[in-house]
């Protein structure tokens, strides 16, 4: 959905960071074993829009069984938790930029954003993150790239992300915030 207006664009990344704060506590919680006797035979379900909320309306029925036995198994549960971690990043990521893109290719103000420093470092990180962790610029986010205290220069070219940055937990408010600063402060 493009954001129409200033305000509602505000509002989507407001919502961005919600879900992603949302995620990262429920991250936390799936860390204490005292969680994990809740979720054995629990089940998520999916109810057609009209219908009450009962489980013999769902439409689909997930076990939730297969999540607790990881969380359970040390040797799994960093795994399964840094994945989820890293998947909230991406779409905290992958959101504030395309949202944050439409709005200002629909007010004629791109050359703004391809000018803003965490445009150009969310660019890079999602990518890779969303790839196969390797560091890659491109003509629009050319090194070096310099965000807050993390730069990226020529010589970062091709190297894995990991050896680079710890993510999500420094960079992920960071950007959000810049962003969120960005279209109160430079976007018409």
């Amino acid at each position: 959905m493009r954001p129409e207006a200033k305000d509602k664009l505000l509002e989507f990344l407001n919502l961005f960071q919600n879900n992603f704060m949302t995620g990262m506590a429920a991250t936390y919680l799936l860390e204490q074993p005292e969680s994990w006797d809740l979720l054995e035979g629990a089940y998520i379900g999916f109810v057609p829009a009209g219908l009450e909320l009962k489980e013999e309306n769902f439409s689909y029925k997930f076990p939730v069984h297969a999540a607790t036995n990881a969380l359970r198994k040390e040797s799994l549960r960093h795994g399964l938790l840094l994945g989820f971690r890293n998947m909230l990043f991406r779409t905290l990521l992958a959101e504030t930029i395309e949202h944050v893109r439409e709005y200002c290719e629909g007010t004629h103000q791109k050359d703004k954003l391809l000018a803003s420093d965490w445009y150009n470092f969310a660019r890079l990180i999602r990518n890779a993150e969303t790839h196969d962790g390797t560091l890659r610029f491109d003509k629009k986010a050319k090194p070096p790239v310099i965000f807050k205290q993390w730069h990226l220069d020529g010589a970062d070219e091709g190297k894995q992300l990991a050896e680079l940055i710890t993510i999500p937990n420094t960079t992920a408010v960071p950007i959000l915030e810049s962003a969120r600063l960005f279209v109160k402060k430079e976007l018409a």
